[in-house]
C-alpha cells in the first residue's frame, strides 16, 4: 500500500520539533531579553544549561537494535518502498501546478498549509544553532551545545540589535535592499496570481492570529 510522502513528512516535521529539547531555558532572561550580547555566548562552552537533548531519553526503542530491524529502516526510503509516493519528478516545477497529473498519489493535506513546514524551520533555527558539528557525521546530541538562546525571541532576524549587529542595520531600522531584476516585475502584476497572493496573505494572518492567542 503505498501512503501519502507528505504525511510522513509532517509527521517529521512534528517530530523534529516536538522530539528534541533543550535544557537552555535559563539562557533566556525573564525580562524577554536576547542574551546573545553576553560575554562568551559565541564561544561558550558546553555545559548540562546549553546542551540538547531528549524528552523522553527513557523510552524504549521502537525496534530492537538488531541487523534486521536496520536493513527495514533502510528500505523505508527505496524507490517504489513504503514512502514512495511514487511521483513524476521530471518537473518540479509541474509537480506544484499540476499535482493531479505529477503527484496522483502525494495529495496535499487540506488541514495544513504549505506555511506550517516553512513556520516549524523558522522556528527551529530562531532556537537552535549548532555551528561546530560536522554534516554528514552523527553527533550526541548530549555533547552538542546550543548557540542560540532556547527561546522564541527572534533573534536569528535582528541578531544582537542596532549596536551588537550593526552590519544588519541602517541606523535603528533593519538593512534591505532591492532584489535585483525586481524591477521588471509590474507591480500590477498577473490577476490571477495577485488574487491567490491576497487570500495567502489573509490565511497567513489568520493563522499569525491564530498562534498568537495559543502563545497567550
Amino acid at each position: 500500500m503505498l501512503l501519502p510522502r507528505k504525511k510522513y513528512l509532517s509527521a517529521g516535521l512534528a517530530g523534529v520539533l516536538c522530539s528534541t529539547a533543550l535544557f537552555g531555558l535559563t539562557a533566556a532572561h525573564a525580562d524577554g531579553k536576547n542574551n546573545l550580547h553576553l560575554p562568551g555566548m559565541r564561544d561558550r562552552p558546553h555545559t548540562p544549561d546549553n546542551s540538547f537533548t531528549r524528552m523522553f531519553p527513557d523510552l524504549p526503542p521502537y525496534a530492537p537494535p538488531t541487523d534486521e530491524a536496520r536493513t527495514q529502516a533502510k528500505k523505508l526510503g527505496e524507490k517504489g518502498g513504503v514512502i514512495d509516493a511514487v511521483d513524476n519528478l521530471t518537473d518540479p516545477i509541474q509537480s506544484i501546478i499540476n499535482p493531479g497529473v505529477f503527484s496522483p498519489h502525494n495529495p496535499d493535506n487540506p488541514n495544513m498549509t504549505a506555511g506550517v513546514t516553512f513556520f516549524g524551520q523558522f522556528l527551529d533555527h530562531d532556537i537552535t544553532l549548532d555551528p561546530r558539528s560536522p554534516l554528514l557525521e552523527r553527533s550526541n546530541p548530549k555533547k552538542t551545545t546550543n548557540f542560540r538562546t532556547a527561546a522564541f525571541d527572534l533573534d536569528s532576524v535582528y541578531g544582537h540589535g542596532p549596536q551588537g549587529s550593526p552590519e544588519l542595520y541602517d541606523g535603528i531600522k533593519l538593512r534591505v535592499e532591492p532584489i535585483p531584476g525586481s524591477e521588471l516585475v509590474s507591480r500590477n502584476g498577473d490577476i490571477q496570481h495577485r488574487k491567490m497572493l491576497k487570500k495567502a496573505v489573509s490565511e497567513a494572518a489568520a493563522h499569525y492570529h491564530a498562534i498568537e492567542g495559543w502563545l497567550g
